[in-house]
């Protein structure tokens, strides 16, 4: 859906764009679960971002996570601000998503 509008899923390259990223969304959506712009999938479970292909080197994961059970991709649950709170998961379930611009 993102790349159809001409945006990106979102890129989050430290704590503060994650404490942005928090506060940015509405209260009653952060028990939701969003898709971010990275994976594992060329990576060997070395998390990259989707748009820069750059390795990630901020990263929020949740107790047990990643799973190689549960897929490549990445999602994301907000419910406290600064919890970890991603997960991976198959790339094509369905879950919410964040887009961002895509800086030229």
């Amino acid at each position: 859906y993102c790349n159809a509008i001409g945006m990106s899923l979102v890129t989050i390259r430290n704590a503060g764009d994650a404490e942005r990223l928090y506060t940015w969304l509405p209260i009653a959506r952060r028990s939701s679960s969003y898709w971010i712009g990275a994976n594992m999938l060329t990576t060997n479970y070395h998390l990259q971002w989707v748009l820069s292909g750059e390795e990630t080197f901020y990263e929020t994961w949740a107790v047990g996570e990643p799973s190689k059970r549960d897929g490549y991709c990445v999602y994301m649950k907000p419910l406290f601000p600064g919890e970890k709170t991603w997960y991976s998961d198959d790339c094509h379930k369905e879950h919410n998503f964040i887009c961002e611009h895509i800086r030229t």
